[in-house]
Protein backbone atom coordinates (compact mmCIF):
# COMPACT_ATOMS: atom_id res chain seq x y z
CA UNK A 1 0.00 0.00 0.00
CA UNK A 2 1.35 3.24 -0.86
CA UNK A 3 2.40 6.32 1.85
CA UNK A 4 -0.48 8.41 0.73
CA UNK A 5 -3.07 5.54 0.32
CA UNK A 6 -1.65 4.70 4.17
CA UNK A 7 -2.24 8.19 5.49
CA UNK A 8 -6.01 8.13 4.11
CA UNK A 9 -7.12 4.83 4.58
CA UNK A 10 -5.79 3.44 7.39
CA UNK A 11 -7.92 3.90 10.41
CA UNK A 12 -5.66 5.15 12.95
CA UNK A 13 -3.90 7.23 10.46
CA UNK A 14 -3.83 10.84 10.98
CA UNK A 15 -5.77 11.90 8.19
CA UNK A 16 -8.44 8.93 7.81
CA UNK A 17 -11.56 9.23 6.93
CA UNK A 18 -10.95 13.54 5.85
CA UNK A 19 -11.19 12.54 1.77
CA UNK A 20 -13.87 13.87 -0.09
CA UNK A 21 -13.00 11.86 -2.97
CA UNK A 22 -11.26 8.71 -3.72
CA UNK A 23 -10.35 7.80 -6.76
CA UNK A 24 -9.17 3.99 -7.57
CA UNK A 25 -7.22 4.09 -11.00
CA UNK A 26 -7.02 0.81 -12.76
CA UNK A 27 -4.86 0.14 -15.47
CA UNK A 28 -5.41 0.64 -19.12
CA UNK A 29 -7.52 -1.82 -21.07
CA UNK A 30 -5.31 -3.28 -24.07
CA UNK A 31 -7.51 -1.80 -27.16
CA UNK A 32 -6.48 1.61 -25.33
CA UNK A 33 -2.95 0.86 -25.02
CA UNK A 34 -2.96 -0.56 -28.38
CA UNK A 35 -4.80 2.46 -30.32
CA UNK A 36 -2.07 4.74 -28.18
CA UNK A 37 0.82 2.71 -29.62
CA UNK A 38 -0.38 3.44 -32.98
CA UNK A 39 -0.72 6.93 -32.46
CA UNK A 40 2.86 6.79 -31.42
CA UNK A 41 3.65 5.07 -34.90
CA UNK A 42 4.49 1.48 -32.65
CA UNK A 43 1.84 -0.90 -34.15
CA UNK A 44 2.33 -5.42 -34.77
CA UNK A 45 4.55 -7.12 -33.01
CA UNK A 46 6.32 -4.40 -31.51
CA UNK A 47 3.17 -3.10 -30.06
CA UNK A 48 3.02 -6.35 -28.31
CA UNK A 49 6.09 -6.59 -27.15
CA UNK A 50 5.11 -2.45 -25.22
CA UNK A 51 2.21 -4.39 -23.83
CA UNK A 52 4.18 -7.61 -22.57
CA UNK A 53 6.31 -4.82 -20.78
CA UNK A 54 4.54 -2.11 -19.60
CA UNK A 55 1.30 -3.58 -19.05
CA UNK A 56 -1.71 -1.02 -18.78
CA UNK A 57 0.23 1.46 -17.37
CA UNK A 58 -0.64 4.85 -18.83
CA UNK A 59 2.55 6.88 -16.92
CA UNK A 60 5.27 4.16 -18.71
CA UNK A 61 3.93 4.72 -22.39
CA UNK A 62 4.00 8.43 -21.68
CA UNK A 63 7.42 8.32 -20.64
CA UNK A 64 7.51 6.55 -23.48
CA UNK A 65 6.50 9.04 -25.93
CA UNK A 66 7.78 11.86 -24.10
CA UNK A 67 11.54 10.39 -24.81
CA UNK A 68 10.88 9.21 -28.41
CA UNK A 69 11.06 5.59 -27.93
CA UNK A 70 9.86 3.42 -30.40
CA UNK A 71 11.31 0.17 -29.74
CA UNK A 72 11.24 -2.22 -26.66
CA UNK A 73 15.20 -2.27 -26.79
CA UNK A 74 14.94 1.23 -26.97
CA UNK A 75 12.45 1.36 -24.08
CA UNK A 76 14.67 -0.62 -21.96
CA UNK A 77 17.78 1.17 -22.85
CA UNK A 78 16.82 4.57 -21.99
CA UNK A 79 13.95 4.64 -19.41
CA UNK A 80 14.79 1.15 -17.76
CA UNK A 81 18.98 0.46 -17.76
CA UNK A 82 19.77 3.66 -19.02
CA UNK A 83 21.69 6.10 -16.15
CA UNK A 84 19.19 8.70 -15.34
CA UNK A 85 16.29 6.86 -16.93
CA UNK A 86 13.29 7.30 -15.10
CA UNK A 87 12.41 3.67 -14.68
CA UNK A 88 15.89 2.66 -13.60
CA UNK A 89 14.22 2.01 -9.53
CA UNK A 90 10.71 1.09 -10.74
CA UNK A 91 10.98 -2.73 -9.79
CA UNK A 92 12.20 -1.83 -6.76
CA UNK A 93 9.91 1.09 -6.18
CA UNK A 94 6.94 -2.05 -6.83
CA UNK A 95 7.87 -4.20 -5.45
CA UNK A 96 8.69 -2.18 -1.43
CA UNK A 97 5.00 -0.29 -2.35
CA UNK A 98 3.60 -3.95 -3.11
CA UNK A 99 5.26 -5.97 -0.39
CA UNK A 100 6.55 -4.03 2.33
CA UNK A 101 9.63 -4.80 4.29
CA UNK A 102 9.89 -8.14 2.43
CA UNK A 103 10.90 -6.03 -0.62
CA UNK A 104 14.54 -6.81 0.12
CA UNK A 105 14.15 -10.25 0.03
CA UNK A 106 12.23 -10.35 -3.39
CA UNK A 107 14.39 -8.15 -4.85
CA UNK A 108 17.52 -10.40 -4.26
CA UNK A 109 15.96 -13.43 -5.40
CA UNK A 110 14.96 -11.39 -8.74
CA UNK A 111 18.92 -10.41 -8.61
CA UNK A 112 20.07 -13.98 -8.17
CA UNK A 113 18.08 -14.99 -11.11
CA UNK A 114 18.70 -12.33 -13.39
CA UNK A 115 23.01 -12.83 -12.05
CA UNK A 116 22.04 -16.49 -13.42
CA UNK A 117 21.31 -18.60 -10.40
CA UNK A 118 19.26 -21.41 -11.19
CA UNK A 119 18.62 -23.27 -8.38
CA UNK A 120 17.13 -23.11 -5.05
CA UNK A 121 20.05 -22.98 -2.91
CA UNK A 122 21.96 -20.67 -5.21
CA UNK A 123 19.06 -18.15 -4.90
CA UNK A 124 18.23 -18.71 -0.97
CA UNK A 125 22.38 -18.18 -0.28
CA UNK A 126 21.81 -15.02 -2.55
CA UNK A 127 19.31 -13.91 -0.80
CA UNK A 128 20.34 -14.78 2.47
CA UNK A 129 18.00 -17.02 3.98
CA UNK A 130 18.38 -20.79 4.47
CA UNK A 131 17.21 -22.87 1.69
CA UNK A 132 15.36 -25.32 3.78
CA UNK A 133 13.12 -22.13 5.32
CA UNK A 134 12.91 -20.86 1.69
CA UNK A 135 9.73 -21.92 0.02
CA UNK A 136 8.76 -19.61 -2.78
CA UNK A 137 5.15 -19.47 -3.58
CA UNK A 138 4.02 -18.98 -7.02
CA UNK A 139 7.28 -20.39 -8.74
CA UNK A 140 7.56 -23.60 -10.38
CA UNK A 141 10.06 -25.60 -12.23
CA UNK A 142 10.16 -25.48 -15.82
CA UNK A 143 10.87 -27.40 -18.48
CA UNK A 144 13.66 -26.57 -20.52
CA UNK A 145 12.28 -26.08 -23.80
CA UNK A 146 10.12 -23.07 -21.75
CA UNK A 147 12.70 -21.40 -20.38
CA UNK A 148 13.06 -18.66 -22.57
CA UNK A 149 15.69 -15.30 -22.51
CA UNK A 150 14.76 -11.97 -23.09
CA UNK A 151 15.75 -12.00 -26.89
CA UNK A 152 13.26 -15.02 -27.15
CA UNK A 153 15.51 -17.30 -27.58
CA UNK A 154 15.07 -20.52 -25.52
CA UNK A 155 18.17 -20.06 -22.90
CA UNK A 156 20.62 -22.91 -22.23
CA UNK A 157 19.88 -23.09 -18.65
CA UNK A 158 18.91 -26.48 -16.85
CA UNK A 159 16.55 -26.30 -13.62
CA UNK A 160 15.19 -22.86 -14.55
CA UNK A 161 12.72 -21.51 -12.42
CA UNK A 162 9.98 -18.76 -13.52
CA UNK A 163 7.03 -17.24 -11.75
CA UNK A 164 3.09 -18.68 -12.49
CA UNK A 165 2.16 -15.59 -13.17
Amino acid sequence: MGLVKRLVAESGSPLFGRADLVLELRELEPSAVFQWLRDMGIAGEEAFKFYMLFGGVPYYYRLAQQWGVKTVEEAVRLLVAGEGGPLRHEVEFVLAETLGREYRTHLAILDAVTGGATKLEQIASHAGVKATSFRPRGLRPMRLSEAVSTSGRPTAARGVVAAAE
